[in-house]
């Protein structure tokens, strides 16, 4: 999916793209000039064929989190059959991958990008909790604390 995402950007002329394959100069400058012009293009195009921005045609482009996408957050940081507190794994989230889900997260993702944010709906904590308990991941102990659990079994039987 990446290759032909790249590979669609690449020079369609004979004498261009020989230039590209022998000279690497030349290729770091078209990449370069490449990803000033076409950079976010490539970004949207493989971010809606994975799922993460909708709609797939149209404007009105947004990030999403999908079910598939929290289970595998949750089974690329959860070890197998393991559990961890609820706000130890959305700490996780954000130093992995950037993904903020809790207000103080997303008032450090804002500042470091240079944005403000005052809005108090940018708090998405209580859907992702209900998204990885109806996804059967999440362990509620109490109001203040819950258990996110990766359910991969490591039984070969």
């Amino acid at each position: 999916m990446i290759y032909t995402a790249v590979h669609s950007y690449l020079p369609e002329d004979d004498d261009e793209r020989k230039k590209f394959n022998e000279s690497s100069k030349y290729r770091n400058d078209y990449f370069k000039e490449a990803d000033k012009s076409h950079g976010f293009a490539v970004f949207r195009k493989i971010g809606k064929s994975m799922g993460f921005i909708v709609p797939r045609k149209g404007s009105g482009e947004r990030l999403v989190l999908t079910e598939n996408i929290l289970r595998t957050l949750v089974l690329t940081l959860v070890p197998a059959e393991h559990d961890i507190t609820y706000d130890q794994f959305k700490k996780e989230v954000y130093q992995h991958f950037g993904i903020a889900f809790d207000r103080d997260s997303i008032r450090l993702a804002m500042k470091e990008t240079g944005n403000a944010c005052d809005d108090p709906n940018y708090n998405i904590d209580a859907w992702v909790s209900t998204l990885l308990e109806q996804a059967a991941m999440l362990i509620p102990l109490s109001d203040s604390c819950s258990l996110v659990h990766n359910p991969v079994s490591l039984n070969t039987d």
